[in-house]
């Protein structure tokens, strides 16, 4: 299993994250003011994750029909200093 790195030198704000560079081979997230470089995910997280999009779209097709699902990338801002992926 691949680890993320933690990158800290001052608290960033979403407007920081937002004008820091996408670099092939990572995502970046803010964590608590702290960017969080993770690695792309491995084939299996893909295929897993995929399988779990479609089972979640029948759900929501059948019982929810307002319910969405999304897929990565996509910001998720939580606060001015965390802002997931």
């Amino acid at each position: 299993e691949r680890q993320a790195d933690y990158v800290v030198r001052k608290k960033l704000t979403y407007e920081d994250y937002a004008r820091l560079p996408n670099k092939p081979g990572h995502t970046l997230q803010l964590i608590d003011g702290c960017i969080v470089r993770d690695p792309s995910p491995t084939f299996i997280h893909q295929r897993i994750s995929h399988r779990l999009q479609s089972i979640l779209k029948d759900y929501f097709k059948k019982s929810d029909p307002g319910g969405e699902v999304f897929c990565a990338p996509l910001d998720v801002l939580l606060s001015e200093h965390t802002v997931l992926q």
